[in-house]
């Protein structure tokens, strides 16, 4: 069945000051598995390792067959299933090594607008971590060795990923690679 809805979400990286976060558009009845591309696009991830959504104390994403888990497999399980009303609020996890959880909350719920497309990012703040820069406490020394031009790491870490501006958002690069996106 078709949701002839827009939900407008607010995702933020929890745990990190200052806040990263992403305000965005999608249609009600997008796929988890379409919404984790979404995601990876407007945080600004690489989609490099496994991620989940969790609701309710249940686990949707790709079950892995090697491992006997609770995983509840995501491909046709829509977002509107499990966020129904402004405030409704999810988990998304992405790159279980690093446990970068984001909480994804339902800020408003739109009538389709043809004129519109979708995906879309209206707005954010903040350059997301990069890739496996080792979680929360390691994206602090990485920060503080970036900064500091005589930390033992700086050239290292400047080595591994050239420079990095953690304040840095680009609303229309974001929206290029959403366009790019087939959901």
């Amino acid at each position: 069945m078709m949701n002839p809805e827009i939900y407008e979400l607010h995702i933020a990286l929890v745990e990190n000051k200052p806040e990263i976060w992403r305000l965005f558009q999608v249609p009600a009845s997008i796929p988890l598995r379409k919404l984790h591309k979404v995601i990876q696009r407007v945080m600004g991830w690489e989609d490099y390792h496994l991620y989940s959504f969790e609701k309710g104390g249940i686990v949707f994403g790709r079950p892995d067959p090697d491992f006997i888990c609770d995983t509840v497999n995501d491909h046709g399980v829509s977002l509107y299933c499990l966020l129904k009303r402004e405030g409704d609020q999810l988990t998304y996890t992405y790159d279980f090594g690093d446990n970068w959880q984001h909480q994804v909350t339902l800020q408003r719920i739109l009538p389709d607008n043809p004129e519109m497309k979708h995906p879309l990012c209206l707005d954010g703040a903040n350059a997301c971590p990069p890739e496996d820069c080792g979680g929360h406490h390691g994206y602090s020394e990485y920060l503080e060795a970036l900064l500091v031009p005589s930390h033992e790491q700086h050239e290292e870490y400047l080595a591994w990923r050239g420079p990095f501006d953690p304040a840095a958002f680009d609303l229309p690069a974001v929206n290029r690679a959403l366009r790019r996106l087939k959901v």
